[in-house]
C-alpha cells in the first residue's frame, strides 16, 4: 500500500473537538435559558451571558483558524495567506488571561466548558506557532499507522 502524505493530521481531530465544544456551549445556553426564566438573578445572568459570549468567540476563532489551515493544506489558498489571516483571527480573541474573580460564581458545567475551551485555544495557539515556524513534521499514513516521512 502506497503512503499518503498528510501535512497536518491533527487538524481533523482538533476541528471535531472544537465543534463538540461549540455543541456543548449551545446545549448549555439552551438549558440555562430555561433555568434562568424560572429563577432570574440579574448579576449571575449577566456573568453567564458575558462568559458564554467570550466562549463562543474563542471557539469560533479556533474553528476559523482550523478552516484556514485546512484550506491551505488542500491547496485552496497559499499557506502564507492562510497564516496571515488565521493569526489575525487568533489575536482578536478576548484575552483568556482576563479571568475574573467572579468566574467562581458561574455554574460548574459552564466553568468546565470554559476550561476545556481555554485548553483547546492554547493548544491551537501553540499549533499556530509550530505551523508558522515550520516545526510540524511531515507524517505519512501507512498500513502500519502514522509514520514520520524522511526526505
Amino acid at each position: 500500500m502506497e503512503a499518503q502524505t498528510l501535512k497536518y493530521p491533527f487538524l481533523d481531530r482538533t476541528y471535531v473537538e472544537a465543534l463538540g465544544l461549540l455543541t456543548d456551549a449551545r446545549d448549555y445556553i439552551g438549558n440555562w435559558k430555561q433555568v434562568q426564566q424560572q429563577k432570574p438573578d440579574p448579576f449571575k445572568d449577566f456573568l453567564v451571558i458575558w462568559e458564554t459570549t467570550r466562549l463562543v468567540a474563542q471557539l469560533t476563532s479556533v474553528v476559523t483558524w482550523l478552516a484556514y489551515q485546512k484550506a491551505a493544506e488542500n491547496g485552496e489558498m497559499s499557506l502564507v495567506s492562510a497564516n496571515a489571516a488565521s493569526r489575525k483571527i487568533l489575536d482578536q480573541v478576548i484575552s483568556s488571561d482576563d479571568i475574573s474573580d467572579t468566574r467562581d460564581s458561574l455554574p460548574d458545567e459552564l466553568r468546565d466548558i470554559i476550561q476545556r475551551s481555554l485548553l483547546l485555544y492554547l493548544r491551537v495557539d501553540r499549533l499556530d506557532t509550530m505551523v508558522r515556524n515550520n516545526h510540524v513534521p511531515d507524517i505519512a499514513l501507512t498500513s502500519e499507522g502514522l509514520k514520520p516521512v524522511t526526505h
